[in-house]
């Protein structure tokens, strides 16, 4: 199993890990050990041994929560490219289906910061006028890696 294969949800129980006071996995082991029957947690042998620096190597699990801007539909952007680039549009973009891509055009599911700089890319090679943005933002609280909190 990688490291992307492991849910955020998913918790770990390594108190002597140097993170455990910012780590939301920790947290969440903490949160859900008295108040749940069951929890899925980081097997022990996929965790770094414990290490007295917090400088010596960073674990690949640890996440922080930091709030982010999603946004919320793009029908606005995509009215401006040229008639002749909309054909197909959607096959360019990142999302399964047409029907994912559509709900995410009139705002019905929340883009993320990554997908948004993938969107914003395509629309300008497509002739769209991205100074407009997308047709709303939302604040999210979202699991990041600590490097990204920056």
């Amino acid at each position: 199993m990688t490291n992307k294969n492991i849910l955020e949800k998913v918790a770990c129980s390594m108190a002597s890990c140097p993170h455990s006071d910012t780590c939301v996995r920790y947290a969440n082991y903490l949160k859900y050990q008295t108040t749940q029957d069951t929890l899925e947690i980081i097997s022990p042998q996929l965790l770094p041994p414990s290490q007295e620096d917090k400088d010596k190597k960073d674990c690949p699990f640890h996440l922080v929560i930091k709030k982010q801007l999603w946004a919320k539909g793009f029908q606005r952007m995509f009215d401006t490219i040229p008639s002749g680039n909309t054909r197909r549009f959607w096959h360019r973009t990142p999302f399964y289906s047409e029907s994912s891509y559509c709900r995410a055009k009139r705002g019905a599911i929340l883009i993320d910061p990554e997908m948004q700089q993938h969107l914003l890319e395509l629309f300008k090679q497509n002739g769209a006028n991205i100074s407009i943005g997308f047709d709303e933002y939302v604040e999210q609280e979202a699991y990041v890696k600590p490097s990204s909190t920056n």
